[in-house]
């Protein structure tokens, strides 16, 4: 099962790098920059030991992307916890202190009060080999080399080129082809749930 809903589309101190640092340098006065924020949830809702499995959550408009290949996104998992671990094993791992305003958002969410969040762990997202390989292949469980790939990774058909197969998100509406791809243990694990916050750089030129 998958559900998601929007957090309000608001300008806001960023949780990620501006692509616009250093706006300027050439001589002309510098553009005011900000960030439009939102947030979706997603829920697999395994049954307990199923095994891991393929999580797509489209997305209703493009995050920026990084100069390193990366998407302005943070994938956190949120569950109501008294004893709060986060296992890299697992696929999780604590939040860092640059994405602590990802917590934030997510607690104030009507769903994160509603549903009493009090554990947050970060998903890293994939990287290199493993990143293409959820973007290409729509394989479940994923593999690479052998060997399964958990973590998420951004497709997007809306972009020239398309970023990742476009096949694999025809499944969302024709105005939303774009998607965070959970594979593996980077899904939401029995009664959590997958926080995803992204962002969009908007300047004043």
């Amino acid at each position: 099962m998958q559900t998601s809903f929007l957090f309000g589309l608001v300008l806001a101190a960023p949780l990620l790098p501006l692509l616009a640092a250093g706006c300027g340098d050439d001589g002309v006065p510098p553009r005011e920059c900000g960030a439009a924020q939102w947030l979706s949830r997603s829920t697999s809702a395994p049954e307990p030991g199923a095994p891991p499995t393929n999580l797509f959550q489209c997305e209703h408009r493009t995050p920026d992307i990084l100069p390193s290949g990366q998407v302005a996104c943070v994938v956190l998992e949120a569950r109501s916890d008294e004893t709060c671990t986060c296992d890299a094993a697992d696929g999780r791992v604590p939040v860092t202190p640059e994405h602590a305003g990802a917590v934030d958002m997510a607690e104030a969410s009507a769903e994160g009060e509603g549903l009493g969040w009090s554990c947050f762990c970060e998903v890293p997202a994939l990287e290199g080999d493993a990143r293409m390989a959820c973007q290409n292949d729509p394989s479940d469980p994923l593999l690479k080399d052998g060997a399964p790939v958990h973590g998420w990774c951004y497709l997007d058909a809306t972009l020239t080129p398309p970023l990742g197969d476009p096949e694999m998100v025809a499944s969302c509406p024709s105005t939303e082809r774009r998607a965070i791809r959970m594979v593996g243990k980077g899904a939401p694990s029995p009664g959590a749930s997958a926080v995803i916050i992204c962002q969009q750089e908007i300047c004043n030129d």
